[in-house]
């Protein structure tokens, strides 16, 4: 689904180590659902500020970020404690709002009123999301809080708006295909749904000038990477619970796997787990591409994306050592081992950084 883009955006140490304080928000109900608040008007007195925003906050945030921490704990209680601990107030902010427009989209596609609706309808809602969205883009006035937190980051943070047509042509696809014929065509998914998320983050994180083309291009392969680590995590239960297969249906007629190995409750054949093999290498293969693009972005965001890159390759490791099976149990990181991930990614930062330093102090005599 969408969402697992969004979850890897706060995955981090903090995440693990302080949960129980870094979050004020409870979450009471099963699944979130919108709640009555109070509506508040965005002024804007910086439009199109270049990274970092520089209008006034959206609506206060107790009025939507207690829909937005439910949202995301549901999904993950991960990315809100990382970005609660990790992230400036500003971007903390921008980033719940745009989760909370792609959960409130996800919801549409795979929530439970979805199950079994007939896809002509899930489309025409999704349609009418959209419209929304176009609304949004054009500057109409909006009394929902959660949409006016979105139109403030556009305008604020100047997001353009193809990512988000992008990911919205994503969850279509998940109303109307189950199978992927080719890499090629996984790939497409991917991005939609999220290799989107990284471009839309982009503007919050900042990018160093004159890099954007290669930032973008590095993003979008991070968010690649991530959807496929979470396709190979959940083959297993996309098979049986929602019918959908995104391994590629040409890598399964190399390996000589059917849509019928991969089944939960079954113990996975070589084809099978030789198929996972082939989509996990990709996964990594995305992933270090995305790290590639750590030059490209300001020091504060490197951190958080090294984090990420690392912690999803760690489940890349940890269904290569049980085999690539991912049928019968979920693929879990010890939280050792996400501490050493993290560790890892910290180290790279001070690398990083001392690398910027001595580029830019280049008569230094320790150089």
């Amino acid at each position: 689904t969408i969402m697992g883009g969004w979850r890897a955006a706060g995955v981090a140490f903090l995440s693990v180590c302080l949960l129980p304080t870094a979050s004020a928000f409870t979450v009471t109900s099963p699944r979130w659902r919108p709640s009555s608040l109070t509506t508040t008007t965005i002024t804007n007195t910086r439009a199109g500020a270049a990274s970092g925003g520089g209008g006034e906050l959206p609506p206060a945030p107790e009025l939507w970020a207690v829909e937005a921490g439910e949202m995301v704990k549901l999904d993950d209680e991960l990315l809100f404690a990382v970005s609660e601990i990790l992230m400036p107030e500003r971007q903390k902010f921008a980033f719940w709002a745009l989760y909370a427009w792609a959960r409130r989209a996800d919801e549409i596609v795979d929530g439970p009123e979805s199950v079994g609706e007939d896809p002509a309808v899930i489309t025409a809602q999704l349609d009418d999301f959209a419209a929304t969205f176009d609304k949004l883009v054009a500057g109409e006035p909006t009394s929902d809080p959660l949409d006016q937190a979105l139109a403030w980051v556009l305008r604020d943070y100047s997001m353009a708006r193809g990512p988000f047509d992008d990911m919205l042509d994503g969850m279509r696809m998940d109303v109307v295909k189950a199978r992927y014929q080719n890499f090629e065509e996984l790939e497409r998914y991917c991005y939609c749904v999220a290799g989107t998320v990284g471009l839309m983050a982009l503007p919050v994180l900042g990018v160093v000038k004159g890099q954007e083309s290669e930032a973008s291009r590095c993003a979008k392969d991070l968010g690649i990477g991530i959807q496929l680590v979470n396709i190979v995590r959940d083959v297993g239960f996309d098979a049986s619970t929602l019918d959908r297969i995104y391994l590629p249906q040409d890598d399964m007629a190399v390996t000589g796997a059917t849509d019928a190995d991969f089944a939960q409750g079954i113990e996975p054949s070589a084809a099978t787990r030789e198929t996972i093999k082939r989509v996990s290498l990709k996964a990594r293969e995305y992933l270090e591409r995305g790290r590639d693009g750590i030059p490209y972005l300001p020091m504060a965001a490197v951190l958080p994306v090294l984090a990420i890159a690392n912690l999803f390759e760690g489940i890349v490791d940890a269904l290569e050592a049980r085999g690539y099976d991912s049928l019968n149990a979920k693929v879990k990181v010890p939280t050792p081992r996400k501490l050493k991930l993290v560790a890892d990614a910290a180290v790279a930062t001070a690398s990083e950084q001392a690398r910027r330093w001595r580029r830019d102090h280049p008569r230094w005599p320790l150089n």
